[in-house]
């Protein structure tokens, strides 16, 4: 199962659309999809840049998303399966539940809400 990215603005229409694909990484301000790594989106001054759009959120649709954190010494905990990962401006929640997962603090890494630790990544893929 392959997991994919709706861009919408805040009243809910979308504007881009990316994927299917394997994985999306957040990294150092950008959204980065496998399996080769290019940069999709790139986050600046509380939106997403994408295909010359600034947009507030980006929706990740799966219904077996999980989400783990790279870069650090030791392995993250996995989260989920979550039916959708959301970005919403700083912060990046797993929904139904509207799970509280990461905020992107001022140093631009990903505070972990379960680790209590920040990483450089935040990656979402499907269930492994």
């Amino acid at each position: 199962m392959m997991i994919t990215l709706h861009f919408v603005q805040g009243d809910g229409t979308e504007v881009y659309s990316a994927g299917p694909t394997a994985w999306v990484r957040a990294s150092d301000g950008s959204l980065q999809i496998g399996p080769d790594g290019g940069q999709i989106a790139h986050y600046r001054g509380g939106v997403w840049n994408v295909a010359g759009h600034d947009v507030p959120k980006c929706i990740i649709h799966g219904s077996n998303c999980m989400t783990h954190f790279e870069g650090g010494a030791d392995p993250s905990t996995v989260q989920g399966p979550f039916e959708q990962v959301e970005f919403v401006d700083r912060s990046v929640y797993g929904q139904p539940a509207g799970l509280l997962l990461a905020q992107l603090n001022e140093q631009g890494t990903w505070y972990s809400c379960e680790d209590l630790r920040s990483w450089p990544n935040l990656v979402v893929e499907r269930e492994f």
